[in-house]
C-alpha cells in the first residue's frame, strides 16, 4: 500500500461529504487546491485497490467514485445526470435460476441501475 498523502485524505474528505458518487474532476474541483485530474485518477485507483473507495460505472456514462459503505443500488436523472442513492434491496431474484446458468458456477456481485427522470427536470 502507498503511503498516505495530504492529496489522499483530501479526497476521502470529499467523498465523504458528497451526497452522490463523483467522477475524478468532480473530486479534483471539490478538492480545491492545486490536485491535478490525473494525480486524483492515481489516488482514487490507489484507494480503490485498498478497498475505501468504490469505483461505479453509471449507465455507460464516465466512471463514478464513492466510499465503500453498505451495498446499494443508484437511480440516475436520464435528463441531468443527477443520482441518488437507494439502499433498499430490489426483490431477489430466484437463485434456481442463477444455478441454471450454463455458464456461469459462482455469482461474485452485482449491479442494478435504475434510470429515470428527476423532479427538478419534469
Amino acid at each position: 500500500m502507498r503511503r498516505r498523502t495530504s492529496e489522499r485524505d483530501a479526497i476521502l474528505r470529499v467523498l465523504q461529504e458528497a451526497e452522490r458518487p463523483l467522477t475524478p474532476a468532480g473530486v479534483s474541483d471539490s478538492v480545491g487546491r492545486t490536485a491535478h485530474v490525473a494525480t486524483v485518477y492515481r489516488a482514487l485507483d490507489d484507494l480503490v485497490d485498498t478497498g475505501l473507495v468504490r469505483k461505479v460505472a453509471l449507465g455507460g456514462r464516465a466512471t463514478y467514485y464513492e466510499l465503500a459503505r453498505s451495498h446499494h443500488h443508484h437511480i440516475i436523472c436520464t435528463r441531468c445526470g443527477d443520482i441518488e442513492d437507494i439502499h433498499e434491496e430490489p426483490k431477489k431474484l430466484d437463485g434456481n435460476a442463477l444455478k441454471q446458468s450454463k455458464k456461469f458456477s459462482t455469482i461474485t456481485s452485482h449491479a442494478l441501475e435504475f434510470f429515470g427522470v428527476c423532479k427538478n427536470c419534469v
